[in-house]
């Protein structure tokens, strides 16, 4: 069964330059952005997991409230074979979108 959870977030950047971000520099901007945030990775062995995700959607609408501000109101959809918790879907869309932000911000476009 799929399941949705909804979320929304203030971020500090403007409409346009979330945008273009999202729509059309997203391949180049997240190497950028995970050299910044991401210091040290490491991946766990798994041992035998019957876990899994077989769909997962994320969408975003975007709503101008300033000339240096947007609204994100997200829309998540997943299906899962075990009972995944929504805050941890949750947790990582935020995570990402701040991320997102923070770079933004940064980078000056």
């Amino acid at each position: 069964m799929i399941k949705e959870v909804k979320t929304q977030a203030n971020i500090r950047v403007g409409v346009d330059v979330l945008w273009k971000a999202l729509a059309k520099d997203l391949k180049d901007i997240l190497p950028k952005m995970m050299q910044i945030f991401v210091k040290d990775a490491h991946i766990n062995k798994m041992r035998s997991s019957r876990s899994w995700i077989s769909h997962h959607k994320a969408t975003f609408q975007l709503t101008s409230t300033g000339e240096q501000n947007t609204l994100i109101d997200v829309m998540i959809s997943y299906e899962s074979e075990t009972k995944e918790e929504c805050h941890q879907i949750h947790h990582h869309q935020h995570y990402f979108i701040k991320n997102m932000e923070n770079y933004l911000m940064l980078d000056g476009t």
